[in-house]
């Protein structure tokens, strides 16, 4: 969702102000006392909010003021009505109409008239899932296939009819019907595949409400695997030097260890000669466990090591397998979280360390703060930051480091254009927890400052550059939490730079929907907004709190908030036993609860043999 507010306006005593979508060219009048704020943009099919403030000319609140807001779109006209309250504010919910482009907006206010245009964007598509029964088919099996549909702003099931199609592999479309759905957005159907239709991939396509899904399922002559083969502890990534140590695993589908031979061919994708042999062939005896041990680390130049995997039962039935790991140089991957950054208030920035596969890094992080000072005329071209240096680092100023006022301590360095002067200003050092995150707080001392952090996990080391910008006034949203429960109190602080007083307003959106508006009182430049969760925040929503500055400018700021919902639906499958003949019936008790609660819902439910799983493992193309 874009945070952008666009439009201030005075309502003067006579007459009607002009609308203006540029922050930086706000129209003012002399004398106002009465101010709108509209949200930049809005998608089409949600709902949104118009705030109003309402003083008399001594800046007094205004109570009681009828606010009428009409939006106007080929659609027709909308009317939407609020009146201010004690503080003189005033929070209109509105709902966006099916239109894209711009519509008229225009609000009434003690007579008094503001007309302006609203940017409304596309609606995000709904939701659409597609299930088959199996990921690959014979010819003349039969196709099952199920659709949920989901709106795609408020999340709820859609029940119009799906057109589902079928399309062949040459690109021949061999189904096109369209399918009711039921009050839980869930909808069905069965395809007979004949055996004349050729093999290979097919995609289903489902088309709905504006809405289109793709998936694909395969049709081949095959034969079922005897057994599955698959790796236990295979690393997901290797870097330089690291030895390679896992064991391959093979069993019956049924569960039974395989007892046979095995040979392994290891091969490297090399970046400028495609794939080439990594390792000589590894072999040997089987009994359903063989152990690869190798001192040969991965090399310099590759991307991908693949191993080619080829098991023999005593039975003479061949199978093969393939099994990959990655190649990294540095397999540190550091992600930043910015805040909103105002001068004069604490910012702050949290890192999130992942390994390759997105795993949670221990690392530690010296994250170092630069202040820009200015431009320095030398002539010379200066060089990349490399952290804080004191003029004995460079007496001779090679590198861009001296000391111009000569007290030893100030430095400078240069960014990402030539001669521009940073002063290093200090050194945090922190650890990630248990989910690679780690966090720093510190002052914006600066409009334009430079943020350099190491990270180490103490065996690799990378370094990362950021810059880092601030706004000279505005106003900071603080969650307490970074996560709530349904239920809870969700308690925001709201400070405002130069501890600036007066009013604001916040708006509460999820999924593209608006959930909520209020007012915050900015009392010695601190406020506090608090409201209790409901459900319809589910999985998260973000909150935005705007202030009218006094020479009518609009400061903003926002967060975003994760939302768990500890009555989520739970699905609770036991099956009646755990081995089986063949032709007995399975018996297969499902529940569905919402906390601990039974709760009627729709079931999907199916069952695959484990062999097709592991055979379509071997043969997709997803």
């Amino acid at each position: 969702m874009r945070r952008t507010w666009i439009v201030v306006l005075c309502l003067a005593a006579v007459g009607a102000a002009v609308f203006t979508d540029n922050m930086d060219e706000m129209y003012r009048c002399a004398n106002a006392d009465i101010s709108v704020v509209v949200p930049g943009e809005l998608a089409a099919g949600g709902t949104g909010s118009i705030g109003v403030l309402a003083t008399d000319m001594d800046g007094v609140p205004v109570e009681g003021k009828l606010v009428r807001v009409a939006v106007i779109s080929p659609n027709g006209v909308e009317e939407f009505f609020g009146v201010t309250g004690p503080d003189g504010m005033a929070s209109v919910d509105l709902d966006v109409p099916q239109v894209e482009g711009n519509v008229t907006v225009t609000v009434t206010v003690d007579g008094r008239l503001f007309t302006g245009d609203l940017r409304v964007t596309e609606a995000p598509p709904p939701a659409i899932i597609i299930q088959t029964d199996k990921p690959v088919y014979h010819p003349g099996q039969t196709v099952h296939m199920r659709f949920l549909v989901l709106d795609g702003i408020a999340r709820r099931p859609v029940t119009e009819p799906v057109t589902v199609s079928i399309i062949t592999p040459d690109g021949d479309r061999i189904l096109e019907r369209e399918i009711p759905a039921g009050r839980f957005g869930v909808s069905a159907l069965d395809f007979a595949l004949s055996g004349l239709l050729p093999l290979g991939e097919y995609l289903v396509v489902a088309d709905v409400a504006g809405g289109s899904e793709t998936r694909s399922f395969l049709v081949d002559r095959y034969v079922l695997p005897r057994f599955a083969i698959f790796a236990d502890g295979l690393a997901p990534w290797y870097t330089p030097g690291d030895a390679i140590s896992f064991d391959i695993v093979a069993n019956y589908t049924f569960g039974r260890p395989v007892s046979g031979t095995i040979a392994v061919d290891v091969f490297g994708l090399d970046t400028t000669s495609g794939w080439v042999t990594f390792l000589d062939t590894l072999s040997g005896p089987l009994d359903g466990r063989f152990a690869l041990r190798t001192d040969v680390g991965a090399a310099d130049g590759f991307d991908t090591l693949l191993f080619n995997v080829t098991v023999t039962d005593d039975a003479g039935h061949e199978e093969h397998e393939t099994l990959a790991a990655g190649y990294y140089a540095s397999p540190l991957t550091l992600t930043v979280i910015g805040d909103r950054n105002v001068v004069g208030l604490d910012s702050i920035c949290r890192f999130i360390v992942t390994y390759p596969d997105g795993s949670p890094a221990r690392a530690t992080l010296d994250v170092s703060l630069y202040e820009w000072i200015g431009r320095r005329d030398t002539g010379d071209d200066g060089g990349p930051i490399g952290g804080a240096r004191t003029p004995d680092d460079d007496p001779d100023d090679e590198g861009g480091g001296d000391d111009p006022t000569g007290d030893g301590d100030t430095v400078y360095l240069y960014g990402a254009y030539y001669g521009a002067g940073y002063r290093y200003l200090s050194t945090t050092t922190v650890e990630t927890d248990a989910r690679g995150i780690a966090s720093v707080s510190f002052e914006v001392t600066g409009a334009a400052m430079f943020m350099e952090v190491n990270v180490t996990d103490g065996e690799t080391v990378a370094r990362y550059p950021f810059d880092l910008w601030a706004a000279d006034d505005g106003i900071k949203v603080i969650p307490n939490q970074l996560s709530y429960g349904v239920g809870e109190t969700a308690t925001f602080t709201v400070i405002s730079s130069g501890g600036v007083s007066g009013t604001g307003f916040y708006d509460v959106y999820t999924c593209g929907r608006h959930l909520r508006s209020g007012v915050f009182d900015l009392g010695g430049g601190t406020g506090t907004i608090a409201f209790t969760v409901d459900p319809e925040m589910v999985p998260g929503f973000e909150i935005r709190a705007t202030r009218v500055t006094d020479d009518l400018r609009i400061a903003s700021s926002s967060a975003v908030v994760a939302v768990s919902d500890p009555d989520a639906l739970t699905v609770t499958v036991v099956p009646s036993g755990g081995t089986y003949r063949p032709g007995e019936e399975v018996t297969v008790d499902v529940r569905t609860t919402s906390g601990d609660a039974p709760v009627i819902a729709a079931l999907g439910v199916r069952a695959v043999d484990a062999s097709v799983l592991e055979l379509a493992g071997r043969m997709s193309t997803e």
